[in-house]
C-alpha cells in the first residue's frame, strides 16, 4: 500500500470500504456513525487529495460496482458471528 500522510485515518477507512469493498455512502455512515453527508464529502475530498498526490486525473479513479447488497450482506453476517 502506499502511504499518504495527507490522509486522515477516518478518510483511509472510507476510501478503503468504498473503493476496495464495494460498501455505499450509507454503510459506511452507518458504519461509523456519521451522517451520510458526511461520508459523501469526506470520501470526496479524500479522493481529490489522493489523485492530486499521486498525480492522476480524479476522473480515473473508478470503482466497479456491482451491488452494496454484497456488502450488506456481509455485514449482517459478521454482527451474527461475533
Amino acid at each position: 500500500f502506499i502511504s499518504i500522510p495527507t490522509l486522515s485515518p477516518l478518510e483511509r477507512k472510507i476510501l478503503i470500504k468504498y473503493y476496495l469493498e464495494d460498501y455505499s455512502d450509507r454503510q459506511i455512515s452507518e458504519l461509523y456513525c456519521i451522517h451520510i453527508n458526511t461520508c459523501n464529502q469526506k470520501r470526496r475530498q479524500a479522493t481529490y487529495k489522493l489523485a492530486k498526490e499521486l498525480s492522476i486525473n480524479i476522473k480515473d479513479i473508478k470503482r466497479s460496482r456491482k451491488s452494496g447488497k454484497k456488502a450488506l450482506f456481509f455485514i449482517i453476517n459478521k454482527k451474527i458471528h461475533i
